[in-house]
């Protein structure tokens, strides 16, 4: 990965979700356009915050029957909810 930024981090989230949600060859869920922006920042502020490369993993509509909810995403780091 590139040397990164928290600033260069978000305003790429904002870009890319920006441009996905105002496209209108074609329309989706307005949440769901902006999945892969969410865990390509999420991978980038992990990094910027100490963790290796991959180290973290999202995973959407996880199903936590513990607390029976239901999340638009979990996050996982060594195999242990962390998020």
């Amino acid at each position: 990965m590139t040397k990164d930024s928290l600033e260069s981090a978000v305003s790429d989230f904002g870009a890319t979700a920006k441009a996905k949600l105002k496209d209108k060859a074609i329309s989706g869920g307005a949440e769901d356009q902006i999945r892969a922006p969410l865990e390509e920042l999420m991978e980038r502020l992990s990094v910027l915050g100490g963790l290796p490369e991959k180290s973290i993993v999202l995973v959407g509509e996880a199903k936590l029957s513990a607390i029976q909810l239901r999340p638009d995403y979990a996050v996982s780091r060594h195999n242990a909810l962390v998020g």
